[in-house]
């Protein structure tokens, strides 16, 4: 007689440790997978955060910076809904103060496209919930502290930088570094910010001496719009006398005569 063999039902106890030991692994898997999606996120943003500042001729030390911060705060709750792009600005600025390599919200807009308004109110939440994790970890950080310290940008500041990036000579610069002392000096352009100043002086020199660059070139570098770089200039040629340097006349490079009264396009 064949004998039928007897099948034992499994009891509880291994179920429940064979369905422990799956969620165990689902969940493993599951961790796994959003780390890697963070990681691959944050890759994608650091990418983006050096195209960007190499775009601008930013140091490595600002990229660093930027990173740091865009790592502790891109997906806490405050700055859900804004944009990527928005945080990174942000960010941008962030880690060009850490560095002492001042820039303006104008300046990172031109640089990300991202509006200056809306930098400057992801700036203040980002500065907030840096300023919270410090609170509960003094160490969290040690970006935001130092970013605060800022000073005066004066139009002089800029302006070097402003002619290295439209591929101005020193000619042009040092002309547009003595204009800016002479606007100073007499009160000229008084009430306008130092970007608007260092763009319009810019413009100035360069036609001075014969550069061949635009007010819409000198905006998109500079994030001033084109129509506040020709209005200023109209106040400043009606200045001129104060702000040329007899020595360019005397040199024979330069003919007050020939300085147009109005811009070109």
């Amino acid at each position: 007689m064949e004998m039928i063999p007897v099948v034992r039902p499994l009891n509880d106890d291994f179920l429940r440790s064979r369905n422990v030991k799956a969620g165990r692994e689902l969940n493993r898997a599951q961790s796994k997978s959003l780390v890697d999606k963070k990681d691959n996120a944050l890759s994608a943003a650091y990418a983006k955060i050096s195209q960007m500042c190499d775009g601008y001729q930013l140091p490595k030390i600002v990229q660093d910076g930027a990173k740091e911060v865009y790592k502790l705060v891109y997906d806490e709750r405050p700055l859900r809904g804004k944009s990527q792009e928005s945080i990174m600005a942000a960010a941008i600025f962030i880690g060009c103060r850490k560095a002492n390599v001042a820039r303006t919200f104008k300046e990172i807009w031109a640089l990300t496209n991202v509006p200056k308004k809306e930098i400057g109110k992801v700036f203040k939440i980002m500065r907030l919930v840096i300023q919270k994790k410090n609170e509960t970890n003094p160490n969290a950080y040690s970006l935001i502290e130092d970013s605060e310290q800022t000073t005066q940008t004066s139009a002089e500041d800029l302006i070097r930088r402003f002619c290295s990036h439209l591929g101005l000579n020193n000619e042009v610069t040092n002309a547009a570094e003595y204009i800016a002392r002479k606007c100073k000096e007499s009160g000229i352009l008084a009430g306008r910010s130092p970007i608007t100043i260092a763009a319009t002086v810019i413009y100035m020199a360069s036609l001075i001496f014969g550069a061949d660059i635009t007010p819409s070139k000198i905006a998109g570098k500079t994030g001033v719009s084109d129509g506040t770089i020709k209005t200023s200039y109209k106040v400043m040629y009606e200045e001129k006398d104060k702000l040329i340097d007899p020595t360019w006349i005397e040199s024979g490079k330069v003919k007050l005569e020939n300085l147009p009264r109005n811009t070109r396009d």
